[in-house]
């Protein structure tokens, strides 16, 4: 299947990838235009995984998710310095997004997990069940697009709309939320680039293999 919105072409399609859980789906960037932007974007998600994630009702925010490394949430954010030493996220618009929610500072990058998890996803223990954390939340619960992940899409070139954010309250405001169980994801090994970005079952969260730039 192709999605081409505008003039980003994302190529999408399910392959074996580990067997049922562990790594779920996986997105890469395969070329970039002269303006910096994405131009192909290639997602898979685990044939072994695929109806399971329709049937809890996962797909969704899976799909959402990958669909943000493939316009280069996580996976160019090291290449283009904007996490630092401490895993601090350095973006000024995503860090306006962060305000916007009633956080300061700047916004914590994944610190923990493997290569594609680690510096590509927004801190798992600090924003709990936001769209582009290292791991996926248990079904039905869906995984918000909140202002802050609009808003680093804008320090990526792109021209964002706030008031399309679904609702999201920061969980050191008071919000409660289970413990994410669900899978999360890898930055993918493409042709192109070589990059390795995927999504992986929490349960794999304590022994983590190749991760993320979630996928």
């Amino acid at each position: 299947m192709v999605v081409a919105p505008k003039n980003i072409l994302m190529l999408v399609g399910s392959k074996p990838i580990d067997d049922v859980g562990r790594v779920i789906a996986q997105a890469g960037i395969c070329s970039f235009g002269s303006d910096g932007k994405p131009r192909v974007g290639l997602i898979y998600f685990d044939s072994a995984d695929a109806e399971r994630m329709f049937t809890d009702g996962r797909m969704y925010s899976v799909i959402l998710h990958e669909m943000g490394h493939a316009l280069g949430l996580g996976t160019v954010w090291g290449s283009r310095g904007l996490v630092s030493g401490s895993f601090g996220y350095t973006g000024v618009r995503g860090n306006e997004g962060l305000a916007m929610l009633g956080g300061s500072g700047q916004a914590r990058v994944e610190d923990t997990g493997g290569q594609g998890t680690m510096g590509a996803h927004w801190k798992e223990s600090v924003y709990i069940d936001e769209l582009m954390t290292g791991w996926a939340q248990p079904a039905p619960q869906l995984m918000p697009l909140s202002k802050l992940t609009i808003k680093a899409l804008e320090d990526l070139g792109f021209v964002v709309d706030v008031g399309r954010a679904d609702s999201y309250t920061l969980p050191s405001l008071g919000r409660r939320l289970r413990k994410a169980v669900a899978p999360s994801d890898e930055i993918l090994g493409c042709e192109v680039l070589k990059l390795d970005f995927s999504l992986v079952e929490t349960n794999e969260k304590k022994n983590p293999r190749t991760r993320k730039a979630r996928g």
